[in-house]
């Protein structure tokens, strides 16, 4: 769940993407903004418009070459990513209104509903021949300077949200006392168990390989392309695949998909396809890590929408899965096990 904007917001948004569209690449249409939530991308006619704001212009710039440099491995990879349509003058994107914008073709495939079982274990297989090209790419190819090794660090350094930290959010979301004790707790296992994953070996990843941003095959379910390269950086594969165990907490009880199996199935497809080691351990750490600063972000208004109350009780829910599952789980070796 993401935050949406309000209606005049969204109708302001509408016009200057259509502006956008007709200036920098001559095509007249009506944007739609994208049903994933509000991520500052349209659909129209065939293509998809994005942009992010002018600082963070030359991220975004290495993001679209990194698009180019997948697309040519394609044809041995398997995995395509989304096609830059050049501007009017010929660059890959384009400024405007204090944003950098890009308009990119239309993927092949499905984006995974996330109700299937088995497309954990084939977005496991598909990571796994992702990874081994990008393994291949130095750290210079990198999207974000900042890895989730250092990301995660630094949400322990900064500790639990304080009430004096939720000031503006007073009548949104109160930090319930339970809630409160289980922040601590998934910082503390996050500090516990960042000295293995600062050990763990580490290449070019996706950043944010969730199922929203994958597309498959709808017959075979294959990975066949990924979107949203924006958080690719340097860091342990553990990472990539804990995106993955996100998106397999994120069901509702009536989906009828146990995330802790999901997840499993997961890693045990990418160790199949890679024969590399994977630490569960350290997968589970990267997921508290991540969804504290997602839960931080929140609470402290930095992500604002109209709907922000739903998105921070949706935000908790998916923590306390990700956390009671923790709390469950022993660890043997690099394996997690259902206690």
């Amino acid at each position: 769940m993401l935050l949406v904007p309000g209606a005049a917001e969204a109708r302001r948004w509408e016009a200057a993407a259509a502006a956008v569209l007709r200036r920098a690449w001559g095509l007249r249409a009506s944007p739609v903004a994208a049903t994933t939530g509000w991520n500052h991308t349209w659909r129209a006619d065939g293509f998809w418009l994005t942009c992010r704001p002018a600082a963070e212009g030359a991220a975004f710039r290495r993001e679209t070459e990194l698009f180019g440099r997948l697309n040519d491995r394609a044809p041995v990879s398997g995995v395509r990513a989304p096609v830059a349509v050049p501007t009017s003058s010929g660059g890959l994107c384009a400024q405007a209104r204090g944003h950098v914008w890009r308009l990119t073709q239309e993927l092949p495939g499905e984006t995974p509903s996330g109700f299937h079982q088995a497309d954990y274990p084939r977005a496991g297989e598909g990571l796994a021949r992702l990874h081994g090209f990008l393994a291949g790419l130095g750290p210079r190819t990198a999207v974000q300077t900042r890895g989730p090794v250092d990301i995660a660090a630094a949400q322990v350094a900064r500790g639990v949200p304080r009430p004096a930290d939720l000031r503006d959010l007073a009548d949104v979301a109160d930090l319930a006392a339970a809630d409160r004790a289980r922040l601590a707790l998934g910082l503390r296992a996050v500090a516990d168990g960042l000295a293995g994953v600062r050990a763990a070996p580490r290449q070019l990843l996706h950043g944010d390989p969730g199922l929203p941003n994958l597309r498959v095959d709808p017959a075979s379910r294959e990975l066949v392309a990924v979107l949203d390269l924006e958080a690719a950086s340097v860091g342990p594969v553990e990472h990539d695949l804990g995106c993955i165990g996100l998106s397999a907490f994120s069901h509702r009880e009536d989906d009828g998909i146990d995330g802790v199996a999901a997840l499993a199935s997961a890693v045990a497809a990418y160790r199949r396809g890679t024969g590399r080691t994977v630490d569960e351990r350290a997968v589970y750490v990267l997921m508290l890590a991540n969804e504290i600063r997602l839960l931080r972000e929140l609470l402290r208004g930095t992500r604002p929408g109209k709907n922000l109350h739903s998105v921070v009780q949706w935000q908790f829910g998916r923590y306390r899965k990700v956390f009671d599952a923790w709390s469950r789980l022993r660890f043997q070796g690099e394996r997690a096990c259902l206690t």
